[in-house]
């Protein structure tokens, strides 16, 4: 600890969590930085640099560089044990297949595709000016930003923080470099054995089962028989504080024991096997599964940081080499809209509530940091829709009634591209300031706890409580980008044939009736009157986007996670929905009179 300020254990709980996050998001700027690098060298080699410039060797590399990509995806989700029908219920499985297609497919075919265009020699002066200008110099900034954080962070809790502030323990710091290497054999493993009904002294042993005992976190065991499990021989001398206890469920045959600090059962060092006694009157088959976790389980967050960005930037190369002409109009477009005064306005506003919130006292019995969580992602969302719909109102429809669609459509700019790259420029807008006001808001939550510790009898909250409640806000960020990218094709949509304020006015309606109409519909179930209610809930909701979907406030209530295959059939669902409305859009503009 600091030694010459006595710097409180609150302010070491509070940044920690940040610095967690930075250090993920500087493990990806560095990733990305170095995918820079090699698309650059690879453009520099011959016939590779050749492949785009000819329309059969461009299907055949690509078709190609997309198998290389659906196989190392499926390879490393098998790895992370994603395929194991075993252990799921079968619709859930179901779910769980459609979804990693629905991703992996076209995922593959646009990596590979894209690779081939990134690569070639026309695009690579493009790919080298591309962080120097657009969404990804911001991006840049910001990841800067946090890459001297964690640098910064690590050499303060090195020297104690010079006796004056440190953001992170040393101990702690080195713990978490620990987690990161034990992250690999993290997750859950499963064995089925048959246990016969003699079992031989000290036990029958499972060498199959292994695991490090500090490690393990959870134990399930599905069992026909009455058994005993211990990590060490079972004698009659044993303690039964020293094994564990399963009898048969009547329904599903499965119990399980969570392991907690000096757990007597678990020893903290290598466990190189289970002992099994079969106390019941006949063979029985026992499933074994135990969950592996790094010791600090938080570190999760540093992979998934790191693969955010990483994502971002490849997305952007990509984007840059395969549509040159569609992201000409939406980097100006981009530009446009970020340099406006609604959007500074917009940010100050978010950035503003995040800290002035904090002091609110909401007299919700100690549940004021759910409040907050709910009210600050309500207010981003509503920034971000507000965005989307000015945006495409100014970018869209005052450039076809001031006839400047018509001189960029002059040039080889079709109107498909046009459309597009407006979309494209919009959503880029959009994402600066989810970027910007949301990792304040993630900062900020972090700090919450902390607060609420002071103004109540609850004092004693660790840094694993802030790093709880800040990550618990990500899922909240990204469904509510994504909620904001459904009104960004709605908005351009009506942009083709309506002015600003009618934008305005249906996007509101929108917005209203995309929230209550899952509630019309299953209040009248419930009620089972006013059949027209229903199928009118129906229809509008096969109409209007379902926005339900993207708030979070059951799970913020009820301190559950939110599930990573929801976030995934949410992006699924925006893609699906904005699709169809910028094919609407294709079609209106099509035959629009712009002279």
């Amino acid at each position: 600890m600091c030694f010459l300020i006595g710097q409180s254990e609150n302010i070491t709980n509070w940044l920690t969590p940040i610095w967690l996050l930075s250090v993920g998001i500087t493990i990806g700027f560095l990733l990305s930085i170095a995918i820079w690098g090699l698309l650059l060298l690879l453009s520099r080699v011959g016939g590779l640099n050749t492949l785009y410039d000819k329309p059969g060797s461009r299907r055949a590399a690509g078709l190609v560089l997309s198998a290389i990509c659906f196989a190392l995806l499926f390879a490393f989700s098998w790895f992370r044990g994603y395929w194991s029908p075993a252990d799921m219920e079968p619709q859930e499985w179901t779910r769980h297949l459609i979804l990693m297609i629905l991703f992996y497919v076209p995922g593959s075919l646009l990596l590979g595709f894209g690779l081939v265009a990134a690569i070639s020699r026309k695009r690579s002066n493009e790919i080298k000016i591309a962080p120097r200008d657009g969404l990804l110099y911001w991006v840049s900034v910001v990841c800067i930003v946090f890459v001297v954080y964690a640098v910064v962070g690590y050499a303060l809790a090195a020297f104690d923080g010079f006796g004056v502030i440190e953001f992170v323990d040393q101990p702690v710091a080195n713990e978490f470099i620990d987690s990161m290497a034990q992250l690999p054999v993290s997750g859950e493993r499963r064995v089925t054995i048959q246990l016969p009904q003699d079992t031989p002294e000290g036990g029958f042993p499972v060498d199959s089962v292994a695991f490090d005992g500090e490690l393990m976190r959870v134990l399930w065991v599905k069992t026909d028989q009455p058994i005993d499990v211990s990590a060490v021989p079972i004698t009659e001398e044993l303690s039964i504080k020293n094994y564990l206890e399963f009898l048969p469920d009547t329904e599903k045959y499965q119990a399980y024991i969570k392991r907690v600090a000096n757990d007597p059962r678990f020893p903290n060092d290598q466990v190189e096997r289970l002992y099994m006694v079969n106390r019941g009157n006949g063979p029985a088959t026992v499933t074994v599964r135990w969950l592996i976790d790094a010791l600090h389980p938080q570190i999760k967050i540093v992979p998934w940081a790191a693969g955010m960005i990483v994502v971002i930037y490849l997305a952007y190369f990509l984007f840059v080499a395969a549509m040159p002409k569609v992201y000409a109009v939406a980097q100006s477009t981009f530009k446009t809209e970020v340099s406006q005064p609604v959007f500074i306005i917009l940010a100050l506003i978010g950035v503003v509530f995040a800290v002035a919130s904090i002091y609110i006292p909401y007299n919700t019995f100690g549940e004021d940091i759910k409040m907050y969580k709910d009210s600050g992602l309500t207010l981003i969302r509503v920034l971000g829709i507000f965005l989307a719909v000015w945006a495409a109102s100014k970018s869209v429809a005052e450039e076809i009634e001031g006839r400047t669609a018509l001189t960029v459509l002059s040039k080889p700019v079709s109107r498909r591209q046009f459309i597009l790259g407006k979309y494209a420029g919009i959503s880029m807008a959009i994402g600066l300031l989810f970027i910007v006001v949301g990792l304040w808001f993630v900062f900020w939550t972090a700090y919450k706890p902390i607060y609420d510790s002071g103004e109540s009898t609850i004092r004693d909250y660790s840094w694993q409580n802030c790093y709880s409640e800040a990550v618990s806000a990500i899922p909240g960020l990204i469904l509510a980008y994504l909620e904001a990218l459904i009104f960004a094709a709605i908005s351009i949509v009506i942009s083709t044939r309506m002015g600003i304020l009618a934008n305005f006015m249906i996007c509101f309606s929108v917005y209203v009736l995309g929230h209550l109409t899952p509630l019309i519909v299953q209040s009248n179930e419930v009620v089972q009157a006013f059949e027209g209610v229903t199928t009118f809930g129906y229809v509008i909701s096969a109409v209007l986007p379902v926005l339900d979907h993207f708030d979070i406030h059951a799970a913020i209530t009820g301190d559950v996670a939110v599930p990573v295959d929801y976030l995934g059939w949410s992006l699924v669902y925006t893609f699906l929905y904005g699709f169809i409305a910028l094919l609407v859009a294709l079609v209106l503009f099509e035959d629009r009179d712009l002279a």
